[in-house]
């Protein structure tokens, strides 16, 4: 049984594909898991590059890789990682006192991921790994609005993560997907703060209830992302090459150093019905590949 400190993955559980797979895989992908959570930080480097290990091994388990194939992937990938941290019980015994006290003075400093991943194992020994997800990120409060924004930080790595963990049911992963947040910066956050204030300060009742909103004309609500990026260019040609090649990172360096008021205008049209998320989210994983 999958807990917060151990995988278990069987021969039955493959994933969204539900290609079949046998018990030799399934026992050495749950083996290789392991010793990642075990071995490995959530960081290969010191300049913020994403350990991918369960990703990997995951996705290629999902998709018919025998054990020897899981075993070289691993070997191939497991040398310039970065050595697992011990975490220090003080501070995490300080976080489960209380979270929303205690919890800033770490947040966005990545030599607490080992304290961030024992505490929340321990809290989802205790609550599930459901209810800590929801405690934590999903709950209409500042903290978890802190929480989202970093789960996004990262060009989405601790999402991907946590998606992971999800599908797969494994707890340590979802672990493991928490602490990753929160070792990111909340430069994200702070974005999603300006959006909402800019949104709320500008759409007025008529916008929320116009039924024709695809349009993008420099105004209006926008729920459709082809409209949107095939407008960009043309409505707004500062926002769209506020970007630069030779940018560090063409987020924070290009578009929000640059055009950063122009950015939050336009993210504050934007408007997803809950009817629609399904196909939005196929539209924004087609656009991220273009």
């Amino acid at each position: 049984m999958a807990t917060p400190y151990r995988f278990d993955i069987s021969a039955g559980e493959t994933g969204l594909l539900k290609v079949k797979q046998d018990d030799a895989a399934a026992s050495r992908v749950t083996e290789l898991l392991q010793k990642d959570l075990e071995n490995h930080h959530v960081f290969f480097n010191n300049e913020g590059f994403h350990n991918h290990m369960a990703h990997q091994l995951l996705t290629l388990y999902g998709t018919g890789s025998t054990a020897e194939g899981l075993s070289q992937a691993y070997e191939q990938n497991q040398s310039y990682q970065r050595p697992a941290q011990q975490a220090d019980v003080s501070i995490v015994d300080k976080l489960a006192t209380n979270w929303k006290v205690h919890a800033a003075a770490y947040l966005g400093k990545e030599d607490h991921y080992a304290d961030f991943l024992l505490y929340f194992q321990r809290q989802m020994e205790r609550s599930g790994w459901q209810a800590v997800v929801a405690d934590h990120v999903l709950a209409e409060s500042p903290d978890c609005l802190d929480m989202l924004g970093r789960l996004c930080a990262g060009f989405y790595h601790p999402l991907i993560q946590l998606m992971y963990g999800i599908e797969w049911e494994q707890p340590a992963l979802v672990a493991e997907a928490l602490a990753q947040t929160a070792v990111h910066d909340a430069r994200i956050t702070e974005l999603m703060r300006d959006v909402d204030a800019f949104a709320s300060a500008t759409t007025t009742d008529d916008d929320d209830d116009d039924d024709d909103d695809d349009d993008d004309d420099g105004g209006n609500l926008v729920t459709s992302l082809p409209a949107l990026i095939e407008g960009l260019t043309r409505e707004q040609p500062k926002l769209a090459s506020s970007a630069r090649w030779e940018d560090p990172n063409r987020i924070f360096d290009g578009v929000l150093a640059r055009a950063r008021p122009d950015a939050v205008a336009l993210l504050a049209r934007i408007r997803v019905k809950p009817e629609e998320l399904e196909e939005n989210g196929m539209e924004s994983a087609l656009y991220a590949q273009v």
